[in-house]
């Protein structure tokens, strides 16, 4: 189950998403593992016009509220349905190489979101990700290209590039990830956008990231040329025995 709430400027246009998320996992084939997600859920929507003041409103000296404003306020709330859905497939080809890949749609019925009393639907959002994990035979590196594409109306977000990880210590078979103690260093560009870089520091389980990008369109000049800091930490739990393939992840 997740939520999440938000208010936000003069006008206090409340938002909040609450969806009920379901998956379900299964293996085709030998080292072949495919997972479908569905998540239903509601958009709900609020809006105050007492802090607001419009064109119409001004008498040449001020703003004058209690005027009309000739706005189209029909209504100051509303609540609508909303469904996602997606899947997700990986193939391992042997202990330290594999492929994956994943599709999913939000804003599946394209639920209407205006306040007006008119039309004003919510563009559904496809997300498209991809990649791979390959270990070079003989060595410690591991590289791991992957992409990132976001299509919603007439916007679009697409990512690619690849972090090239050293392991100090392999994973073990029993517990997947949670015993591996690794290093990697990553490249990526978004198209028309800007260019980053990643640094990861992985050990049982904890993973610390540093990543810093820069804007490479006309948007820059509001940056100075400067760009931007984030930092994550992530924490995966191995539950399950069985040379990983029972292992499950919290």
């Amino acid at each position: 189950i997740t939520f999440y709430n938000d208010k936000a400027g003069d006008s206090k246009l409340t938002t909040g998403n609450y969806t009920f998320n379901l998956s379900y996992a299964l293996e085709v084939a030998e080292n072949f593992y495919l997972s479908f997600g569905v998540q239903p859920g509601f958009i709900q929507k609020s809006i105050s016009y007492s802090g607001l003041y419009f064109e119409n409103q001004f008498n040449g000296i001020g703003f004058d509220q209690s005027a009309a404003s000739f706005e189209p306020t029909a209504s100051t709330s509303y609540s609508t349905f909303d469904v996602g859905a997606g899947m997700y497939g990986v193939y391992r080809i042997d202990d330290r190489t594999s492929i994956y890949a994943g599709l999913a749609g939000m804003h599946l019925t394209s639920p209407n979101i205006s306040f007006s009393g008119g039309t004003d639907n919510l563009y559904r959002k496809f997300t498209f990700h991809g990649g791979a994990e390959i270990g070079i035979k003989n060595s410690h590196l591991t590289v791991l290209p992957n992409t990132l594409m976001k299509f919603q109306g007439p916007n679009k977000i697409i990512n690619f590039g690849t972090d090239v990880k050293y392991i100090f210590q392999e994973q073990s078979h029993f517990t997947g990830f949670v015993n591996e103690l690794s290093m990697s260093l990553g490249a990526y560009y978004r198209v028309g956008d800007a260019f980053w870089g990643v640094f990861q520091f992985s050990w049982t389980g904890l993973t610390l990231s540093f990543s810093y990008d820069m804007n490479l369109s006309g948007l820059s000049a509001a940056t100075n040329g400067n760009g931007g800091m984030e930092i994550g930490l992530s924490y995966r739990y191995g539950v399950g025995h069985g040379k990983g393939k029972t292992t499950r992840f919290l």
